[in-house]
């Protein structure tokens, strides 16, 4: 009986010593040449630079076309805004076909266009018309034609009587069009906004600043976002100087208007090396009347 025991306990024993050196020796023939396999995570920080250039993608088509090939002969491009807005809300026939889709004011100083209007109207309008009025509701420049529209309406900020608009006051759009039923459609006005335009009147180039984005409200201080915006005309003035620099600032003070035209006189020269003896002349005004205006002209001459 003990000697069965004994026997057993050895059994055991064996198996016990064995069985790892059999599971070591199965995974030497599956990794090959006694290499086993296993996962090891690595963690760190990367502190390189990746460079990745990205393909640049340019359509060779004209997408507004695009639109305008699902409308079909007699179709008509509707969007929320204009349901929103006109007539066609309330009207069983189709009228007009779209409000203005794309008007990418300028941030900066614009020395061409102010505004660019994208109109999508229907296949068969008989007429249209773009009205853009200033603050007192006063047409200020129109648009106007019999049939289609053109792609693109571009709009280089001057009124009808050839006056420049001011960006210190706000100007607005209404956009009207009439089918070949008669039916008529409107679009309601929005905000036209221009930070700067640079033009040339007489013998003076003028750079026209929107008072609003340059100083804090009711206060001479310049902004610190404004900064580039006063560095662009810098630029500007430092190329078309020949001989007079002069800054006339507007608001409904007048002694805060002097001090404006005065620190924008003083960045002038800070950032500007002029002849010797040349004054920056400076005047401030009190913007009086219906219309309130807020901006910055630099004459340079």
């Amino acid at each position: 009986m003990r000697k069965k025991i004994i026997f057993s306990l050895l059994i055991s024993f064996a198996l016990l010593v064995s069985y790892p050196l059999l599971l070591a020796q199965g995974t030497e023939e599956e990794g090959g040449e006694g290499v086993g396999t296993f996962e090891e995570e690595v963690r760190g920080e990367y502190r390189g630079t990746i460079d990745e250039i990205k393909p640049e993608m340019l359509l060779d088509f004209d997408i507004f076309e695009i639109i305008g090939s699902f409308a079909g002969e007699k179709g008509f491009i509707y969007d929320k805004e204009l349901i929103k807005n006109s007539d066609i809300a309330s009207t069983p026939l189709p009228t007009l076909a779209s409000d203005q889709l794309y008007h990418p004011w300028l941030t900066g100083i614009s020395n061409s266009e102010v505004a660019l209007f994208h109109p999508l109207y229907g296949h068969d309008v008989a007429e249209w018309e773009l009205v853009i009025t200033d603050a007192a509701g006063t047409v200020f420049k129109t648009f106007s034609q019999e049939g289609r529209p053109t792609k693109r309406i571009y709009w280089d900020g001057r009124g009808d009587k050839g006056v420049m608009i001011d960006v210190g006051s706000t100007f607005t759009y209404y956009a009207t069009a009439v089918d070949k039923l008669g039916n008529r459609s409107r679009v309601l006005g929005r905000a036209i906004r221009v930070q700067g335009i640079l033009y040339k009147e007489q013998l003076d180039w003028i750079i026209r600043l929107d008072g609003r984005v340059v100083f804090e409200p009711n206060s001479s201080d310049i902004r610190s976002e404004a900064m580039n915006l006063l560095t662009e005309a810098c630029d500007i003035v430092r190329k078309k100087f020949i001989r007079r620099i002069s800054v006339k600032a507007y608001s409904t003070d007048e002694t805060v208007s002097q001090k404006r035209a005065n620190n924008i006189a003083k960045i002038l020269s800070e950032k500007i090396i002029l002849p010797k003896g040349v004054v920056i002349y400076t005047a401030g005004y009190a913007s009086v009347g219906k219309v309130k205006t807020n901006r910055v002209d630099i004459f340079v001459r």
